[in-house]
């Protein structure tokens, strides 16, 4: 495999996780590395509202 090769798939990788974090964020989704964080966020924001 040539470092092209390499350059290539590794941007393609880097591109289709883009999409996918864009894809969740607009769905409302959250990534689950900082969903359990949102989650004690809301139940912290709740109450005050």
């Amino acid at each position: 495999m040539t470092p092209l090769d390499q350059a290539r798939r590794l941007a393609r990788a880097e591109r289709r996780w883009l999409a996918d974090a864009h894809d969740r964020l607009r769905r409302g989704r959250p990534d689950p590395r900082t969903a359990a964080r949102t989650r004690t966020d809301r139940t912290v924001k709740e109450p005050q509202r």
